[in-house]
């Protein structure tokens, strides 16, 4: 498939190379990025004519005879709060440049996928573990679903884990119905009425918890299998996100089967890397693109055992999420901006 062009115009270089990392993480396989911040190279590259998909450019040096090159759609950054797009101009979007940096991707990606070749809509499914407890799996897993909200993306959350904790997170603190913890109970659950209505959502859906544990109710990982099952099939939503935490055994496996990303969340601390170690010579991690590994609660002022060669558990890390416990007691707002989970997201759109 032939990649898209991206160019990216803006004088303030700090704020192009964030702009740049976000830009690379979402397109570095679908696109071509041209950086321009010298107003000199500026008008040496826009001297000939130009063949554009995406031209995001600040409002500074915007100016009407872009409108000579075939661009297909063009983003104007403005330290305009509310910016408005004129109706004649429908190519032309106004964006304010801060703004959470996640959503403005997230706006710019949805109309570069608009734009790419069109493929048969597909539900991906992300599956989330962890090979200790204590890591924050759910935290990375919930963080991840609210930050898709912001890039314009629909996520499930479904937590099949034995003890449900993750409505701590959440405004509401309701739990599933007696009713329907009976249905997940028969062999052939279907993905009916009663199944459906039994769905909440705070920003993003997901599957209510239990009130007490899965296995007292008789409730088997089988059964989350069949409604992740059911739920991907109706491709209703973007992402399907499956909390699975440190729990890996039994039919738990198969959602590692089902999944397009694999997310792992691990620590700092020796500890934990020294259970990455263990986990990663009992599964097969050879899928480069599949599997991502996240440090969660990093702190930099602490030893860092993932980035020690001399601690013998040195791992290859993608994302660390940095530790703020007050945004963690924030609930999903506070998920959402941890400073790494909007990164972490981007990996995944």
């Amino acid at each position: 498939m032939e990649k898209s062009v991206i160019v990216a115009v803006e004088p303030d270089k700090d704020y192009l190379n964030r702009l740049e990392m976000g830009l690379v993480k979402m397109f570095w396989k679908t696109a071509d990025l041209e950086l321009i911040s010298e107003p000199e190279f500026f008008d040496e590259y826009f001297a000939l004519p130009k063949k554009i998909d995406l031209l995001i450019i600040d409002e500074s040096m915007y100016t009407d005879r872009l409108r000579m090159h075939d661009i297909e759609k063009t983003f104007i950054l403005t330290e305009d709060p509310e910016p408005e797009d004129g109706p004649e101009q429908q190519e032309v979007v106004r964006l304010y440049k801060f703004c959470n940096l996640g959503a403005l991707l997230g706006r710019i990606a949805s109309v570069e996928r608009t734009n790419s070749v069109t493929e048969e809509r597909k539900t991906r499914v992300v599956t989330v573990i962890s090979p200790s407890g204590g890591a924050g799996s759910t935290t990375v897993a919930m963080g991840i679903c609210a930050s898709m909200r912001e890039n314009l993306k629909s996520a499930f959350y479904i937590n099949p884990q034995m003890y449900q904790d993750f409505h701590y997170y959440l405004q509401s603190r309701e739990t599933l119905q007696t009713e329907v913890c009976m249905k997940m109970q028969e062999p052939g659950m279907e993905l009916d009425q009663k199944v459906r209505a039994s769905f909440l959502k705070e920003g993003f859906t997901y599957f209510p918890p239990l009130g007490s544990s899965r296995e007292s109710l008789g409730i088997t990982e089988t059964a989350y299998l069949r409604l992740t099952e059911h739920i991907v099939r109706s491709k209703e939503y973007d992402f399907v996100v499956i909390d699975l935490g440190n729990e890996l055994s039994g039919d738990s496996v198969k959602f590692l089967d089902m999944a397009d990303r694999v997310l792992t969340v691990t620590r700092q601390d020796a500890y934990a890397a020294f259970r990455l170690r263990i986990l990663k010579k009992s599964m097969n991690f050879s899928d480069a693109d599949k599997y991502i590994f996240i440090c969660n609660h990093f702190d930099r002022e602490k030893e860092n055992a993932l980035a020690d060669p001399g601690s013998g558990y040195s791992a290859v890390i993608h994302e660390y999420i940095e530790a703020d416990e007050k945004a963690v007691a924030g609930g999903l707002e506070g998920l959402k901006n941890l400073d790494g989970m909007q990164r972490a997201a981007y990996m995944l759109i």
